[in-house]
């Protein structure tokens, strides 16, 4: 009862971070600190061992909010997967020391790894970067600019490479950037955009998960309550036909803490079980 308590605590915390999404995807996987230490003992140096590793790099980062920690362990992570030649390992290490250089405000840092993984994997450090700026917990609105100049150029480079996937990921920065200038008409049409695409192609999970991320990156106001709750609608009604529980469960917790905060702000409380019932 006390871990979940503490997880719920930390998920509200992160809540309307960039990091929001990735906690839940650790929740989901959650193995306590201990057994990772216990794991990273016992396995000989495999890619068991990296994903150990890289998953107390993640504890450090989503629970223990202790990034000197993280490093150090994601940094173990690379150099271990770059020893036994574990490509995933590597492209994954990259990926969290880029989110925690720009964690750390060490863009350049961040930047160097640029030219160390593949193009599509650029795109994603690029995205990174990019929300880094966006959601900078030091200025109440960021720093937009600079957050959308990283976004343009994971779409320059997206455009030149063969998959979909990129493309639409960086669609959904551009709306999250637009959403974060109250631009809400052009945040709403480039998330249609993905969704329409996803819809299309018959991908239900791909466009479950982005009417989802709608919820954790539209304004939080009273005039916005419709299409906060239409969004989660859509998502529940996609992860009820892909089976997905946990995107589900997400969805109702998300929601849940949507009618805590209207609660404590004095706003209207949303009647949940008039949308999902």
């Amino acid at each position: 009862m006390l871990k979940q308590a503490f997880l719920l605590l930390a998920f509200f915390t992160l809540y309307f971070s960039g990091y929001a999404q990735e906690f839940e995807e650790e929740l989901s996987n959650y193995t306590p600190p201990s057994e990772l230490m216990r794991q990273i003992q016992l396995f000989k140096d495999d890619s068991d061992k990296v994903k150990s590793l890289l998953s107390l790099s993640k504890y450090y980062m989503f629970y223990g909010h202790d990034l000197d920690s993280a490093m150090a362990y994601v940094q173990k992570t690379l150099l271990l997967s770059e020893r036994i030649g574990y490509q995933s390992g590597m492209d994954d290490a990259t990926f969290y020391l880029c989110k925690l250089y720009a964690s750390k405000k060490n863009v350049p840092a961040a930047q160097v790894l640029l030219g160390q993984v593949k193009p599509d994997k650029r795109v994603r450090l690029l995205i990174t970067i990019g929300e880094h700026y966006l959601f900078n917990t030091e200025q109440s609105k960021g720093d937009p600019d600079s957050a959308a100049a990283w976004f343009s150029r994971a779409m320059v480079l997206a455009a030149t490479l063969p998959s979909d996937k990129w493309k639409q990921e960086c669609l959904i920065s551009m709306a999250k950037y637009y959403y974060s200038t109250g631009d809400l008409k052009k945040a709403n049409e480039t998330f249609q955009k993905v969704i329409d695409h996803y819809h299309r192609s018959g991908e239900r999970q791909e466009e479950a998960d982005t009417w989802y991320q709608i919820l954790h990156y539209i304004p939080q106001t009273d005039s916005l309550q419709k299409d906060l709750f239409f969004a989660a609608e859509q998502a529940l009604g996609l992860y009820r036909k892909t089976k997905d529980t946990l995107g589900q469960i997400n969805v109702l917790t998300s929601m849940g803490w949507v009618t805590c905060h209207a609660a404590t702000s004095g706003s209207p409380r949303p009647n949940i079980a008039r949308h999902f019932s």
